[in-house]
């Protein structure tokens, strides 16, 4: 069995193992994947996700997919150099430092941001990402890793249905109610390694990761 994982800074930054690492060797994967990168926005973590899957399920048709989501603020731009298989694609948010042609891209990010939008774009591609997960017969958990969304009127026409579809998988935990930021700060009590730097929303050591492994594998993994 396959364990593939895809998230922002917090799947891949500990003091030692990471909660990946605990869930691969809970779930005696053959293979586990790691594919986090930091500061990722959400569709570089889907696209990547959906790229590796297409070349991992060649290999073993047995693969369970756990996706921590990033930081809903953030987007990307193509920049002049590629980064792995990911082409020239860079994730920012506001106050990363990019280059002078991205810098107009980024303020008018900033500028337009609206919390109703990209609620409606993250619940979509949330479907897709996850109705590829049932096409290819993967096992799939996804989570927040930030806190970061905001509630918006999921009663509108143009976000309703796709709300309801989402709120209805119970392989997507509540995107407004748990995250791993939360889980590990609050609900547990942890304090971020750079708790200096990040407040309670900072990254946190190996005793937490493997905490979180263990409510994810206790609650979630051991029935998909």
């Amino acid at each position: 069995m396959i364990l593939y994982a895809n998230s922002d800074s917090y799947g891949v930054r500990s003091t030692g193992k990471t909660y990946v690492d605990f869930i691969g060797s809970a779930l005696n994967a053959t293979q586990v994947v790691n594919s986090g990168v930091e500061g990722s926005c959400n569709r570089r973590i889907i696209r990547n996700t959906i790229r590796d899957l297409l070349a991992l399920k060649k290999q073993d048709t047995d693969i369970t997919a756990i996706i921590g989501l990033g930081d809903i603020n953030r987007s990307e731009y193509w920049g002049e150099t590629a980064t792995d298989n990911d082409g020239h694609f860079k994730s920012f948010q506001p106050g990363t430092i990019v280059p002078e042609l991205a810098k107009r891209l980024q303020r008018a990010h900033i500028e337009t941001y609206d919390d109703e939008a990209a609620n409606t774009n993250l619940f979509v591609d949330i479907i897709l990402l996850t109705a590829f997960f049932k096409a290819n017969g993967i096992k799939y958990l996804v989570w927040q890793g930030a806190q970061s969304l905001k509630s918006s009127d999921f009663a509108a026409p143009f976000i309703n249905s796709f709300y309801e579809q989402v709120r209805s998988d119970p392989k997507v935990l509540d995107m407004f109610s748990f995250s791993f930021s939360k889980y590990c700060s609050i609900i547990k009590g942890y304090t971020p390694y750079d708790s200096d730097q990040y407040g309670i929303y900072g990254h946190h050591a190996e005793s937490a990761h493997q905490d979180f492994a263990n409510y994810l594998l206790k609650n979630y993994l051991n029935e998909i």
